[in-house]
């Protein structure tokens, strides 16, 4: 299980009171009657586990739960929980592009010497859209080149060996 969920677990824990579920309330008030019929130990005993769940739900525990989620949401509540930040804007898996793809076509063209970085650049927008930014744009082609130069390598050794004759 991952912190962040983790973390989502115990603020949910937090936030939501047992009283409000029947199950959960029949199930500890059925413990709590158990408890109450026995000795001293086992009354004290129910008294603590009364106190205990008396904090979720409670109005404390609802700002605490507040107050973690909203710091949750700043990069160094993030930090701090030992969680990574999130980036802003949107990411672009260069998985995503496939062999038939313009973008990959033209990438490889440029491999091969055939295309311009500007011809690679005008069918990153056309794939990424305009609104990306320049920055994320130029990092995911550096992820998405040596995709492309494997693709030109093997069409390079492909298209030597045919024209030598050579077996494939």
């Amino acid at each position: 299980m991952s912190k962040e969920l983790e973390l989502r677990y115990a603020l949910n824990y937090l936030s939501n009171n047992w009283r409000l579920n029947p199950t959960l309330r029949e199930t500890f008030e059925a413990v709590f009657k158990t408890l109450d019929s026995g000795s001293d130990a086992d009354k004290a005993n129910a008294q603590t586990l009364r106190e205990y769940l008396a904090y979720p739900g409670s109005d404390n525990a609802l700002a605490a739960v507040h107050s973690l989620h909203a710091t949750l949401l700043t990069s160094v509540g993030r930090k701090a929980a030992g969680l990574e930040t999130k980036r802003r804007g949107r990411s672009y898996p260069p998985d995503a592009v496939r062999l038939e793809d313009k973008l990959m076509q033209v990438m490889i063209a440029r491999e091969l010497g055939r295309a311009s970085d500007e011809e690679v650049d005008i069918e990153a927008i056309g794939w990424m859209g305009a609104s990306a930014v320049d920055a994320t744009r130029q990092s995911f082609l550096e992820e998405l080149r040596p995709r492309a130069a494997r693709y030109a390598h093997f069409y390079k050794r492909f298209f030597d060996a045919y024209l030598s004759g050579e077996e494939l």
